[in-house]
This record gives C-alpha cells, structure tokens and sequence, in this order.
C-alpha cells in the first residue's frame, strides 16, 4: 500500500455513492489494479472497527480505570514499608495510565467517526449547522449616517437602521417585514442586497425557507456582492431542508476552497447521505 490513492474515491465506493458508470470504472480497476483492493480493504476495517467501537462503553472504562488509578495511588501513599519494591508499584501504576490513556484513546476514534465520518441526513445537517449570524450591517449604516453629503439618503439609512435593530433583537417576523419594504422603497440602494441577505436569514428563522431560497439564490449570482460566500453558504443549507440535495452538494463543493466556510463545507459533503 506505498501507492498514493484517492481516499475520497475509495469512501464514495464503500458508502455506495458513486455514479453508475464510475463504479463499474473503480470495479474494472480493483480487478486489474495492484494494491487496490488491498487498500479497499484496509480503509473498510478500519471504518468497521471504528463503527464497533461505538457500541462500547468506553467512557465507562476510563473512568472506571482512573477510580482504580486514584485508589491504588493512594493506598500506595499509605504503604510505610521501606522494604517495599519501589519498581514494582511504579511499573503498576505505569500499566493502570497506559490502560487509562489506551482507553480513551478508543472513546476519541468514537467520537472521531461520529463527528467526522458518520452519514448525516439532510435535515439534521441543517440543525447542525445553521446559526443566526451576527449583524454586521448595522455599524456601516451607522458610519453612513455620521458621514457628510448623505442627507438625501438619510431616511432610507434609518429605515433600514430600524429594521436591523429588529433583526438585532431576534424578532425576525417583523425584520423580515422591514427588510422586505426597505427593498420595495429603495431597490437601487448601496444595502439594498444586504438587507435582501439580513431577510433571508430571517425568513429561515420564521420557517419561510421558499422566500429565503428565492433571496439567496439572487444574491449568490449577484456580482461583486461582500457576502456572496455567506449566501452560499446558507444557500446550501436552506437547500438541504427543503430537499433540493443536489443544489446543496453544488454549493458546498464550490466552497470547499473558501476561507470561512471551506471546513464546513468539506465535512457536510463527506457525511451527507
């Protein structure tokens, strides 16, 4: 197995998502390929132990290990006997610690496949992953209003100011409302595609994800827009809990690569199923 393989190849083969016609290619090639097979083999017992594993009460066995660690430390910090083998008791406790850490190494490779290789269906993927995020809009408006020769623009700045105190204060019914009537008043303003992203947030938070998926999917192809990787991103999940799964995995590839959100979405696109 010194040949570098394609290791998420290999897993889409094991979890069974892989196209028709790459399959039947990666079945051509285990037959013909040296190592191949043997490298299948490897990653799926290892995959199948970590599953085992999971079965286990290993959290019970560390903290069962280390009751036994406490107490033999401190029966052995009563023993007044000189005569006593000092290396024997050190090499004792030496065997409870490398139990104890052995132990909880196990319990990590647990939590290692729950967290990083356990499938995922959509709808938890979105519970897991959406956050209301901070509101960073309201400081710019702030800085625009404080700036000189925006008199003309002043109402709309505290229109929309308003609204993102709302947003701001978790009431997302009504933020939405605003957001949406800033855009109806104003749609050529310098926020208008901001606050289209602050209503779409809220709209996910009121469980209108059909008129959150219509605003993010304008923004994510508007051009030049600060926020496009965060429409993205919540694009992707909006998708996934309305069940448009394809659009989802199209999203999250293309930012696989993208400095906020690339981790994230790397990991959803290995364990959704």
């Amino acid at each position: 197995m010194d040949k570098n393989y394609n290791i998420d190849e290999i897993e889409n083969f094991l979890n069974q998502e892989m196209s028709a016609e790459d399959l039947s290619s990666f079945k051509e090639r285990l037959a013909q390929e040296d190592g191949l097979q043997e490298e299948v083999d490897f990653h799926a017992t290892i995959v199948e132990g970590i599953k085992q594993s999971a079965e286990l009460d290993f959290r019970a066995l560390v903290q069962d290990t280390r009751k036994a660690m406490l107490q033999e430390e401190n029966t052995a910090a009563k023993v007044v006997d000189l005569n006593q083998n000092s290396k024997s008791r050190v090499r004792s406790l030496g065997s409870s610690r490398i139990v104890a850490i052995a132990a909880s190494l196990a319990l990590l490779l647990v939590a290692a496949w729950w967290v990083f290789l356990s499938p995922m269906s959509p709808e938890r993927a979105f519970a897991s992953n959406f956050t209301t995020p901070k509101d960073v809009l309201s400081a710019e408006v702030a800085s625009r209003l404080e700036e000189t020769g925006f008199a003309n623009n002043q109402a709309a700045l505290q229109q929309l100011q308003e609204a993102m105190l709302t947003y701001q204060n978790d009431n997302f019914e009504q933020a939405q409302q605003q957001l949406d009537a800033f855009q109806a008043q104003y749609p050529n303003n310098e926020f208008a595609a901001q606050a289209a992203y602050y209503e779409a947030l809220s709209a996910i938070n009121t469980s209108d994800y059909e008129t959150a998926q219509v605003k993010l999917l304008d923004l994510v192809d508007t051009p030049n827009f600060a926020l496009q990787s965060d429409a993205k991103w919540y694009l992707a999940l909006n998708s996934l809990h309305i069940g448009n799964i394809e659009l989802a995995k199209t999203l999250l590839d293309s930012l696989q690569s993208d400095s906020k959100h690339g981790t994230a979405a790397q990991g959803l696109l290995r364990r959704l199923r």
